[in-house]
């Protein structure tokens, strides 16, 4: 199932076991934090045990899930796995653990398979073993295995969205969604930032989002993009970033989609002849970010921002190459482009 399914199935029942696997290891951390809650609110009492790859040992998990507690309870077992596993985990493993929940207990299992980049060829034959189990397990819809994908912009702020009225947070979209740029649309970051700016119990304003951020790193960001436009000493600014431990990878993206955004500002001033930043973004921005954008937008033709968008593909490519630092190399000439 995806995750509109898992949402659907945990509103009317709870599982005896759960697999939860896919590209997006965000939302696989939520929903064993979620699923986990769920069992201990059905059963208080419940004991849990964590393993992860590192100290995976199939008879002691198997044991768990067999008998009941030291105490007479029950037992939840949550792995949280990923590729150190492979030394030590076997297939079958799967099919022991299953066949342990068929006898009459309270047990549960989540099972949690972290995304491996590195090798998508294994993690996805791993996964489809593990999903076969759980499909042919006489447990059958009290089995369940959820995948999840990387959600797309509108999913992210929708989830931020019921995540903000949970808290009973007082945050409009477009600061919403201010804070999810902020971030670099990091769904994890502005998930836990949400929590951060729910202790101040009051409307969020945009200085809230900016002062109390997990990405400060990106403000800072923001005086780069600043010093570019205002001919500071960008290479000083730079420097400090580095040294912040900002990665040269993470400039760069900020950047492009700094610039992009910019780009969509700028043709669609030339096309209408309006500034109509929701038009332009999807979402309607605090004024003075919107002016701000239109503005600097207009400072470069077109040649310039193919320009711009020319060094930044240099700068990815060389980057690839294992080059590092690549800024003092290349955001003089951005300026130049910007001020001629």
């Amino acid at each position: 199932m995806y995750r509109k399914d898992l949402d659907n199935y945990l509103k009317q029942r709870l599982p005896k076991a759960v697999f939860l696997y896919g590209e997006f290891d965000f939302f696989i951390h939520y929903y064993i934090q979620t699923i986990s809650s769920l069992f201990k609110c059905d059963n208080p009492d419940i004991e849990t045990s964590l393993f992860y790859a590192s100290d995976y040992e199939k008879s002691q998990i198997a044991t768990l899930l067999e008998q009941d507690s030291l105490f007479g309870g029950s037992s939840l077992v949550i792995l949280k796995l990923d590729f150190a596993l492979h030394k030590k985990f076997k297939e079958n493993d799967i099919n022991l653990f299953l066949k342990a929940l068929e006898r009459p207990s309270h047990n549960r299992l989540i099972i949690g398979l972290y995304n491996s980049k590195s090798d998508t060829t294994k993690y996805k034959h791993t996964s489809e073993i593990i999903v076969k189990f759980f499909q042919k397990s006489p447990l059958k819809d009290e089995a369940i295995h959820a995948r999840f994908f990387t959600p797309k912009a509108w999913e992210s702020l929708k989830f931020l969205q019921e995540r903000a009225n949970f808290l009973h947070l007082d945050i409009s979209s477009h600061l919403l969604n201010a804070l999810f740029e902020t971030n670099n649309e990091d769904l994890s970051v502005s998930f836990n930032d949400l929590d951060k700016l729910a202790i101040l119990n009051a409307p969020i304003t945009l200085e809230d989002i900016q002062e109390l951020s997990s990405n400060a790193g990106d403000m800072d960001l923001q005086k780069l993009i600043l010093g570019l436009f205002l001919k500071k000493s960008v290479l000083d600014i730079y420097d400090y970033l580095l040294k912040e431990g900002k990665k040269d990878a993470d400039i760069l993206r900020g950047l492009e989609r700094y610039f992009y955004q910019l780009f969509l500002f700028f043709a669609h001033i030339k096309t209408t002849g309006l500034m109509d930043a929701k038009e332009v973004l999807g979402y309607a921005p605090p004024k003075e970010i919107a002016e701000n954008c239109a503005k600097n937008a207009l400072r470069l033709k077109e040649a310039g921002y193919k320009r711009v968008f020319e060094i930044f593909r240099l700068w990815h490519i060389q980057s690839m190459q294992g080059q590092k630092e690549l800024g003092f190399l290349y955001l003089t000439p951005i300026q130049k482009i910007i001020n001629p």
